[in-house]
């Protein structure tokens, strides 16, 4: 080979060689220069599209009072609730700490009959003989008790609520705050009423607003025992418990609002130093609800499709109390369709559901055999058990440590504690651990 031709020849070879070592040098450099340096800039883009962050930008971060609202799908079921055309629950059965209301039919009408420790509501009753209340021309109103108060509104006419009973927390809502005897029945509160729910020391009306009187159990503040008009929507029924600080309704789409104390995020907001919730606030991710319960510290509610949810500090049915309290509503799975729902949560934390085939389930702490069924105090009894005898139940309550239930049939059955004679005003025993029959019909 002549000397030019390997000249030129040498010169490819070693051209070929500088760009191998040249492409093995750039796989190893990193892809932002000067990366090992701890140092160094990132250098950012300024043309990103606005739905890409930057790189290594801070996640979003989302409060979490913020909940978006996704709504569960309301699906139609024939749920036996007797709720008239305008929504609001006429009740015949109460139940209070200690004491049992009922309307009843008799010769001369319908009318009151109470048994318990009732003397704050019916000072002429005695208080273990279940005895008619004279005053109350029982045909003309729907009435409400709270603990040691009640309330009752006219269905015709003027339309007024006015309450009696004890009033050391306003609860009559004309201030003045007494714990002498309690006070009768005394004028007319407001008229143009719809219905009036009375909870342990407060009350509401639903008239062309709404309105409430009373103040929470450990509060003072005595302007809240006078009338007065609270913030809330357009709501179509209430709900309230003679064991809680609180009170709901529902709008004409079943959607739940919440007042009063709020300690465990019982009204469906997150808690916070003032503990209540001034105004009726809405409850998220919840529609279609037909009926609800409350006790201290917790919420349920029944949606048209039979389902159950809890709020607050919640006790499931799944063998031990839930982990801890929310102010979101959880479903309770594990039961049958539901009708209607009843909770407590002292003395003992127990719940009974009325199915739609009219059955009564029961769970909870069996502590004064409050659960309609032979077992043992202590242990949480975590499968739902039906409750026996009780049969083609038409409405049920529970409070303390008894609960009662309505058959079709007019009879009322009872179980739990009995040291006040609130199961049955006949029986001598502390504690009914299956429920007994008790027929309200007077001659």
């Amino acid at each position: 080979m002549r000397a030019p031709h390997r000249q030129a020849l040498a010169l490819l070879l070693a051209l070929a060689a500088a760009c191998a070592s040249s492409s093995t040098a750039m796989d190893a450099t990193p892809d932002r220069p000067d990366a090992d340096r701890p140092d160094a800039a990132i250098d950012v883009p300024d043309d990103l599209p606005p739905d890409e962050p930057p790189l290594d930008a801070a996640p979003d971060v989302v409060e979490e009072d913020v909940v978006e609202e996704e709504l569960v799908e309301d699906v139609e079921v024939d749920v036996p609730d007797r709720v008239p055309a305008e929504g609001v629950v006429d009740r015949f059965l109460f139940v209070m700490p200690e004491a049992t209301v009922a309307r009843a039919p008799s010769r001369t009408g319908p009318t009151l009959l109470a048994w318990g420790r009732v003397a704050d509501l019916f000072p002429r009753t005695s208080s273990f003989y279940p005895t008619p209340e004279l005053d109350v021309n029982q045909g003309e109103y729907m009435y409400s008790f709270g603990d040691r108060f009640g309330c009752e509104t006219q269905r015709a006419t003027f339309r007024g609520v006015r309450c009696w009973g004890r009033n050391e927390l306003g609860q009559l809502g004309r201030g003045g705050l007494t714990r002498a005897e309690p006070i009768s029945r005394r004028g007319w509160l407001l008229t143009g009423v719809r219905q009036t729910v009375a909870g342990a020391a407060i009350a509401c009306a639903l008239a062309d607003r709404t309105y409430c009187w009373g103040f929470p159990r450990g509060t003072t503040e005595p302007e809240l025992s006078m009338v007065h008009e609270v913030e809330s929507p357009a709501l179509v029924t209430l709900w309230g418990s003679p064991t809680a600080d609180r009170l709901c309704g529902t709008d004409g789409e079943g959607g739940v609002f919440c007042h009063g104390v709020n300690r465990e995020g019982e009204t469906g907001q997150v808690p916070t130093a003032a503990r209540s919730t001034p105004s009726f606030r809405r409850v998220a991710n919840l529609r279609g609800v037909v009926s609800m319960a409350m006790a201290e510290g917790v919420t349920m509610a029944v949606r048209r499709d039979g389902t159950l949810w809890c709020w607050g500090r919640c006790a499931l049915p799944v063998g031990t109390t839930s982990s801890g309290a929310s102010h979101l509503p959880r479903r309770v799975d594990g039961l049958p369709l539901v009708a209607q729902v009843t909770t407590a949560t002292q003395p003992s934390v127990f719940t009974c559901v009325r199915t739609l085939d009219a059955a009564v389930l029961c769970w909870g702490h069996c502590e004064s055999r409050n659960l309609g069924l032979r077992c043992e105090p202590g242990p949480f009894e975590a499968p739902p058990r039906r409750v026996p005898v009780v049969e083609d139940v038409a409405e049920l309550a529970t409070a303390g440590d008894h609960t009662c239930a309505r058959a079709a049939d007019g009879r009322i059955w009872c179980w739990g504690g009995n040291d006040a004679r609130a199961v049955h005003p006949r029986l001598a025993q502390s504690v009914v651990d299956e429920p007994t029959a008790f027929d309200p019909v007077m001659p």
